[in-house]
């Protein structure tokens, strides 16, 4: 866990295309996920997801948090709810 809503997830072993896909599908559970706080209420949450993987997108554990953030930034700053990549320079 990063920050108060930030976490982290690492797949061993998994290219960009196989990352992406995870990350659809863990957005598409939590949207689908009805949250109950209280009896009266229901919560819906959305997620945004940034992907970077080595060693394209960098060489160490801070290059690739760090690009994954900037993905996920645009995604937050743009429709939300979605799954970003880090853009080739």
């Amino acid at each position: 866990r990063f920050g108060g809503d930030e976490f982290s997830v690492t797949l061993p072993e998994t290219d960009q295309r196989g990352a992406v896909e995870t990350a659809h599908r863990l957005r598409q559970a939590i949207r689908a996920h009805r949250f109950h706080p209280v009896e009266e209420a229901e919560v819906s949450l959305t997620a945004s997801f940034g992907v970077a993987t080595y060693p394209e997108d960098g060489q160490s554990g801070e290059d690739l948090l760090r690009h994954a953030d900037e993905a996920m930034y645009l995604v937050k700053t743009g429709t939300r709810d979605g799954v970003g990549i880090k853009e080739k320079q």
